[in-house]
């Protein structure tokens, strides 16, 4: 909310939370008002100059001076020159306090995640920023003749400062990082509203002890269920509220819960007691908000996967009507792979699709650009270069762009932003490119390239350059769509990091033991291509699920099962995979009926379904794991005689039992 202020506003708002808080620093202490065991402004301060930096200075000192000159006027009986010089000297120690975290702090600003470094960082930074404010200010008192005892002072100084900074400060930090992705609604904040009633009403009753029945020792507990559900419930900027009403609460009361002689051990107690309940509902706030992300994250890529075997299946339908490669259809199809791409990635501000012309790059398609504006431009072929085997990455376009148009380079810089970063994916067949797609990152963006960008890149660029060589050779024979598949299969098994080529495996033991049980051709057909699509439902289960390395919980195992419905669903749509679609679905049944999804039971499940079966375990036993080892040709065979009629049909597994005692099998992986 703050950051969208101006300046002049944003200061003085600033300024009067530091009023405030500085002045309820005042009022939390004990025997004096020398030393506070507690100080909420120092964290307010440290949290509003991380975030908004040298322009939140004059909120910052104009409201601690100010609160300084009250509270010490009206609190303490001193000389007015005492009362200017030590407000003088307490406000210059929090701006070196406020400098000296936002040093030491600096680089988690580029940190893209929390880690126990930048957590271990920020803990050494806030104990050192109590120090150094408790050694400039009780410094200044002990000169003065104004405490009797330096190290007591000093030691309460830097634990209030500690536990201001622990407490607020990270509370305000969480909240402008996280709060604006997890805004609250009306409804959720009359919610609130309510929520805050109730806690004033509850801290001031336990605090004040005004009700018999109700005391702090019996029923303190409470307070964890407040922060647990402003945890649960609201977001960060709710925390630091409660956080604020409860040390407002405790010093409204303070004094009447006084039941120890020495008032200095309640107060240490009620910041710990603070500090647990704050970390408390932070951490588990945190948690929430991660997996929440992570949720968004799976959806957004399965909305992604869905999105590209949609856009597969169209391919494939508007490949067969393309018979002319140098017709606009041809363009029309180029339309469509960059209208694909666009969808799948979100990494990019602009984008642009051109064809050749016959004498400069024509764009048909543009994201972020004026296409009409664009293809004005006097670019020239020879500039623009492509590598056939890999995306380009670059980082000079906008200087290539400007070298480029020469002159015209002023108009097109006018109506378009900047380009810091470009990745170029190339149409091509054998050694001529038709078309290329450029994705770019303006200046100003919080957008990056990263690795798996790159990854993604050129996996795209691999598929549709197979369904563009489709269209451009007029192939329309099984073998050039059967390429195809296995580039799609190929791209979909990097998601699965220990199983890479394991379905092209399936696929071939599940051919050859359909051969040795005298299947006709289109069901060996069939057969085949169900064991390279066999585990394409494994895309809608969590990456971290599948390349776990240990063993998998229950729960993890339970949504491992759903994987082959999950391509059952996929392929199904499509009336010619029905079929394969079927062995899909069964291929993890057993014999006895003990399998999944359905629990079928021998004749039940589809011949090429226990063929799969079998030539699954096979291959899994036959190449590493992360939890398995390697199984020799015999372990094998005595692992399939082993589970023959419970796991594996009998006909399917005595003809594996044959095929590797003929030594195919040893000559399969030998020749890989």
């Amino acid at each position: 909310m703050l950051k969208n202020l101006n300046t002049t506003l944003l200061n003085i708002i600033i300024a009067l939370v530091m009023l405030f808080t500085t002045f309820l620093g005042y009022l939390y202490t004990n025997d004096d008002y020398i030393a506070s065991a507690m100080w909420p402004a120092i964290g307010f301060a440290v949290g509003f100059y991380y975030i908004f930096g040298k322009k939140s200075l004059i909120g910052l000192i104009s409201g601690v001076l100010i609160a300084n000159l009250i509270a010490r006027f009206f609190l303490i009986d001193e000389k007015i020159i005492l009362t200017i010089m030590f407000s003088l000297v307490f406000t210059f120690g929090n701006v070196v306090e406020v400098f000296l975290f936002n040093h030491v702090m600096g680089i988690t600003k580029k940190a893209k995640s929390l880690s126990v470094k930048i957590a271990l960082m920020y803990c050494f930074a806030a104990i050192a920023t109590g120090i150094i404010g408790a050694i400039i200010s009780v410094s200044f008192i002990y000169i003065t003749n104004n405490c009797d005892n330096f190290l007591s002072t000093f030691a309460r100084w830097s634990i209030g400062d500690f536990f201001g900074i622990i407490i607020f400060g990270t509370a305000i930090i969480f909240s402008y990082n996280y709060d604006k992705k997890y805004d609250i609604t009306s409804k959720v904040s009359i919610l609130g509203i309510f929520f805050l009633i109730f806690f004033i009403l509850f801290s001031y009753a336990i605090f004040s002890e005004q009700i018999i029945w109700l005391s702090y020792n019996d029923f303190s507990f409470i307070f964890l269920i407040f922060f647990f559900t402003a945890a649960f419930t609201f977001s960060y900027r709710m925390i630091l509220t409660i956080d604020i009403i409860f040390v407002l609460m405790f010093n409204l009361s303070v004094f009447t819960i006084n039941t120890t002689p020495s008032l200095a051990n309640i107060v240490h107690n009620m910041n710990l007691y603070l500090f647990t309940l704050s970390a408390i509902a932070m951490i588990t706030k945190f948690i929430l908000n991660n997996l929440e992300e992570r949720n968004a994250l799976l959806k957004e890529s399965t909305s992604k996967f869905k999105n590209l075997v949609e856009s597969t299946n169209t391919l494939l339908k508007l490949s067969d009507d393309l018979l002319k490669p140098e017709t606009s259809v041809n363009t029309e199809y180029l339309k469509r792979m960059f209208e694909i791409a666009t969808n799948l990635f979100s990494s990019y501000d602009t984008a642009s699709c051109f064809v050749w012309g016959l004498e400069k790059p024509i764009f048909i398609s543009t994201v972020g650009y004026d296409l009409d504006e664009l293809n004005t431009y006097d670019f020239h072929i020879e500039h623009f270069e492509i590598d056939m085997n890999k995306p380009m990455h670059e980082s000079n376009t906008e200087e290539l762009i400007a070298y480029d148009l020469g002159q015209d380079y002023g108009r097109y810089k006018l109506k378009n932003k900047r380009i810091i970063d470009t990745v170029k994916l190339g149409i091509f067949t054998e050694d001529r490119v038709h078309s290329i797609m450029s994705f770019n990152i303006t200046e100003g963006s919080d957008k990056t390239f990263e690795t798996h960008h790159i990854e993604a890149f050129s996996n795209f660029q691999n598929l549709m350059n197979s369904f563009y060589e489709v269209t451009y050779l007029f192939s329309k024979t099984n073998s050039l769509k059967n390429d195809i598949v296995l580039s799609l299969i190929r791209t979909l098994e990097l998601y699965d990091h220990y199983t890479g080529g394991h379905s092209e495996e399936v696929a071939y033991l599940a051919g050859q033991i359909a051969s040795k049980l005298n299947l006709d051709s289109k069901e060996i057909y069939n057969i085949y291509w169900a064991g390279i699509v066999h585990d394409i439902g494994k895309i809608g289960i969590p990456s971290a699920i599948i390349n776990k390395p240990d063993k998998l919980t229950l729960e993890e195992y339970g949504q491992i099962q759903d994987h082959p419905v999950f391509g059952y669903q996929i392929l199904s749509k499509s009336e010619d995979l029905k079929e394969i679609a079927q062995l899909v679905r069964y291929h993890h049944e057993w014999w006895n009926g003990e399998g999944y999804p359905n629990g079928l039971k021998e004749d039940e499940i589809p011949l090429g379904a226990q063929i799969l079966a079998i030539c699954d375990a096979v291959s899994t036993m036959a190449t590493k794991r992360p939890y398995t080892l390697v199984k020799s040709s015999r372990e094998i065979i005595i692992e399939l005689d082993l589970y023959k009629g419970i796991q594996f049909a009998p006909k399917p597994t005595e003809a594996m039992i044959d095929f590797i005692k003929e030594g195919m099998l040893d000559n399969f992986y030998n020749d890989k």
